[in-house]
């Protein structure tokens, strides 16, 4: 099935606004303290310094913002004058913004009064019946001023059975949710492959600049809790047609001022028959193929814009004239094409012009919008994605987490905006029905968007100590290194720099080392707040001790004892250590001491001691690690072989020790060439060396 590109058209009308870097309120303008949301399909609304006038800031999609003013331009187009949160200020087009609810207010003679609060055991009744049906407590305060305002409305918990940190980390896959790249950095993701830590750059991801998200704000988006306000929750709305509830004239509402209200361009270019125009097209699609013609608007919208220059539907585009794609379907981008033009290529038919599925070619709009909502309704409202949210997250069926339809991060919250400006307080006061996912494990409250901006590089250029060597060599990816120095190295300076200039290091400089370990921690602060921590183990070496080892066996400045062969039994290792001049103490993983005849495991302690001016004094300490023996009963099995594959798979993470014993070749990392060096022990064709 052709994989959907994220919407990246701009709606005109939602995108025209500027920021003013002055926060006074135009003298020509009224006060106003009312207060509303941002709708911005793209996820950033641009801001103008005047009605019409230039782009020198922006919003995001989602924020809450305050009017202080309102001015008609010429055109007769009505702006607000915002503030937005931080206090920036400046131009949006009202349409752009969903006005909250208004303060109460004494109705005048003659008015209708306002409806009375619901009352308190009225509530406690409703907050009951929530927790019933299965919503979690944070769901119930949202929820409940949503029914106090419809209170016919119903909403009905849908219970995904999918761990939340799971669900959210298989949407933090590379390639699956993007932002747009004018994003705050905190939005966008430093995951392998979605970050260029040499220049600071993301990585376009598709056409138009779109980068991978960040795991905070899909987290955001994917929480429901986010988005129980009235505009917003149209997103659990159920895509399906009902003819009782959808009506032409509430379209007609939907498609004002946008492309799609133009009653002269005829969709099917057959001007022998009448016009055919967009808002009957999406309705009769709707109707035939049963999903709502509301959602088809939104859709289109969304991918088009408001004033409909998308080259997707404009016939003229040079590789694919005389084609049209009007929901984007198939359109991602390629090495040979670009996202627009791999969607007119499947509008065309594909491969030689011979894809006929749902009605292609689409050499019309017409043909587009009707072929576009019969993909749609099979692939989608039929196969359970039957809410904007499934659409975008599909957390439900046998295929989770694939078959999305964008990968927008904030498609589905801006899509439940734009369907919401279909439905009138008429209509809203009427029984809709929303499914709202529930998640298993969710965090206590709603995960808000994150707010820092700026670089997020935390990697080091350069990490050195005056005296011995880095273990492993200086990589910045790398963030522990060991140092062993002599006894006689009583002081060592610790010079690093930041791979980004706007980065801070802390904990260089001069330290004093005690005999043994010595930690110092070094924190790169990045310009957006991120930090990492690279860890020096740095080793003083002990005077010179009357004890020799003249054995196979190494004590690593790790704590590590490496070296011991599978099946080595402790009286072997023992006469094969070539002590001299010191007590050799070994006890298991349970610190009981080691039999004679009990093999080597990994895990074991060993420590070597001797006395020195009346006190017992450590020559050297460690872990054992065999080599394969992963699970620490001290030989290789079949357990130790599938306790690596699920650590390459995935399913079950190694570490420490284990970990150590899992890297069979000591290339400093477990992977699939040890998996083998396993098996080949385990059939006998290539033993396990120490």
């Amino acid at each position: 099935m052709p994989k959907k590109r994220c919407f990246r058209q701009r709606m005109a009308a939602f995108l025209f606004a500027a920021l003013l870097l002055s926060a006074a309120v135009p003298s020509a303008l009224a006060a106003d303290t009312r207060t509303g949301t941002v709708t911005a399909p793209t996820g950033i609304l641009l801001l103008l310094t005047s009605p019409g006038g230039e782009a020198a800031g922006e919003v995001m999609d989602g924020s809450s913002v305050s009017i202080l003013a309102e001015e008609t331009d010429a055109n007769g187009v009505l702006w607000y004058y915002i503030q937005k949160p931080g206090g920036g200020t400046g131009y949006v087009p009202a349409e752009s913004v969903t006005l909250a609810d208004p303060p109460e207010e004494t109705p005048a003679p003659g008015e209708t009064p306002a409806p009375e609060p619901a009352a308190a055991e009225d509530r406690d009744t409703y907050l009951a019946q929530l927790r019933s049906l299965g919503f979690p407590e944070s769901y119930l305060e949202g929820l409940r001023q949503l029914h106090d305002r419809y209170p016919a409305w119903e909403f009905r918990p849908f219970f995904t059975n999918v761990d939340w940190n799971t669900a959210v980390n298989e949407e933090n896959v590379l390639g699956r949710s993007l932002v747009w790249g004018s994003a705050p950095s905190s939005w966008k993701s430093t995951q392998e492959g979605a970050f260029n830590w040499t220049d600071n750059t993301w990585v376009e991801l598709d056409s138009g600049g779109w980068v991978a998200a960040s795991r905070g704000i899909i987290a955001h988006y994917m929480d429901p809790r986010n988005f129980l306000d009235s505009s917003a929750v149209f997103q659990f709305l159920y895509q399906g047609y009902d003819a009782a509830s959808q009506t032409r004239e509430s379209l007609a509402v939907l498609v004002s001022g946008t492309f799609l209200a133009n009653t002269e361009y005829d969709t099917d270019l057959d001007s022998s028959n009448g016009v055919t125009t967009y808002a009957e097209t999406l309705f009769s699609a709707g109707a035939d193929y049963g999903v709502s013609p509301y959602v088809l608007t939104a859709m289109m919208l969304q991918e088009m814009g408001t004033n409909g220059a998308s080259d997707s539907i404009s016939g003229t585009n040079r590789r694919f004239p005389g084609y049209y794609n009007a929901f984007n379907i198939g359109a991602y981008k390629t090495a040979e094409y670009s996202a627009v033009e791999r969607g007119l290529w499947y509008a065309s038919g594909g491969h030689n012009g011979s894809g006929t599925s749902w009605g292609r070619p689409w050499n019309s709009l017409y043909k587009a919008i009707r072929g576009g909502a019969a993909f749609y309704a099979a692939n989608y409202v039929a196969a359970g994605q039957n809410t904007l949210y499934l659409k975008r997250f599909n957390v439900q069926g046998e295929n989770m987490y694939r078959n999305q339809y964008m990968t927008n991060v904030a498609g589905a919250a801006s899509e439940g905006r734009l369907l919401s400006y279909a439905y009138s307080e008429e209509m809203r006061a009427s029984k809709l029905t929303f499914n709202i996912p529930v998640y298993l494990n969710m965090p206590d409250a709603a995960v808000p968007a994150p707010t820092g901006d700026g670089s997020p590089n935390t990697k080091l250029a350069s990490l050195a100590v005056s005296a011995g060597t880095l273990t492993p060599e200086f990589r910045r990816d790398v963030r522990e290194y060991t140092v062993i120095v002599p006894n006689e190295t009583e002081r060592v300076t610790v010079t690093a720099s930041p791979l980004n200039a706007a980065a801070a290091v802390a904990g260089t400089g001069e330290y004093a080392l005690a005999v043994g370990a010595n930690t110092v921690t070094l924190t790169v602060t990045a310009e957006s707040g991120a930090a990492e921590t690279y860890t020096l183990s740095i080793h003083r070496r002990a005077p010179e001790a009357p004890v020799t080892v003249t054995g196979p066996y190494s004590f690593g400045a790790d704590g590590r004892v490496s070296g011991v062969a599978p099946g080595t039994v402790f009286a072997s290792f023992r006469s094969s250590l070539g002590l001299s001049g010191g007590t050799l103490a070994v006890t298991d993983a349970s610190g009981a001491a080691k039999a004679q005849d009990a093999p080597m495991c990994t895990g074991d302690s060993v420590k070597i001691t001797y006395e020195q001016n009346g006190a017992e004094t450590v020559f050297a300490s460690g872990y054992v690690v065999v080599a394969g023996d992963i699970n620490g009963d001290g030989t290789v099995t079949i357990s130790d072989l599938i306790k690596l594959r699920n650590h390459l798979l995935g399913t079950g993470a190694l570490t420490g020790l284990s970990l150590a014993a899992a890297d069979v070749d000591r290339s400093g990392t477990a992977a699939i060439n040890d998996l083998i060096r396993i098996r080949n022990h385990l059939l006998g064709t290539a033993a396990i060396t120490p």
